[in-house]
């Protein structure tokens, strides 16, 4: 036996819903913007590179002598900033494990920013 799942039925010509939808995406990317620029470590830049430059499976790096922070170019603006902020999060607490910094980070932010990048 297999489950329905309910799917509304969304009007691709309906502007008012899109308007709508845009609107929350950009009220949710401000949000987001907030927290991951709030504290930003001295002297760090971000790099974007290839998944070849950065390794298979691998979203980002941060170098702890160059405070250099690696991000997968092809993620898109919303992935960016959670990674960005993961790795941020090693450049500023270097002392805690992978596993560590990834509930900190899951904590800080909204949950429906976290579930698709793994974290």
């Amino acid at each position: 036996m297999y489950r329905k799942f309910y799917r509304p039925k969304i009007d691709p010509y309906d502007r008012s819903y899109h308007k709508d939808t845009e609107l929350e995406e950009a009220a949710e990317l401000e949000e987001l913007e907030k927290i991951v620029f709030a504290a930003e470590p001295p002297e760090s830049f971000v790099v974007r590179k290839d998944q070849q430059d950065i390794g298979t499976g691998t979203l980002g790096l941060a170098y702890m002598n160059s405070r250099e922070v690696n991000v997968l170019n092809s993620l898109d603006y919303k992935g960016f900033l959670i990674v960005l902020h993961h790795e941020r999060k090693h450049l500023r607490k270097p002392y805690l494990s992978e596993y560590e910094v990834r509930r900190e980070v899951k904590n800080e932010l909204p949950s429906d920013h976290v579930g698709v990048y793994g974290l």
